[in-house]
């Protein structure tokens, strides 16, 4: 039988992976869902966004405007065009 990892560890390992400077954009799939829950967390953390509601039209739209700078502009267009 293989041993369950604690979903709290999951998202800690995951975002502990990029560097407090580094743009982080999640995107999960309800809002006030268990992994959102668990990304909650991290809101106060530098450059750190939360998007619940995931669709593949914005998915699409933040990976083809990925050279925006801007990074809230970005995550607004990809939300106002999904």
């Amino acid at each position: 039988m293989e041993e369950e990892v604690d979903l709290t560890q999951q998202v800690e390992a995951l975002v502990a992976r990029f560097p407090a400077q580094d743009e982080l954009i999640v995107i999960t799939d309800i809002f006030a869902g268990s992994v959102n829950n668990e990304f909650v967390r991290f809101l106060s953390r530098p450059h750190f966004h939360l998007l619940s509601g995931l669709n593949l039209p914005l998915i699409i739209d933040l990976l083809i405007s990925a050279a925006e700078d801007n990074t809230e502009k970005l995550i607004t267009e990809a939300l106002t065009n999904a």
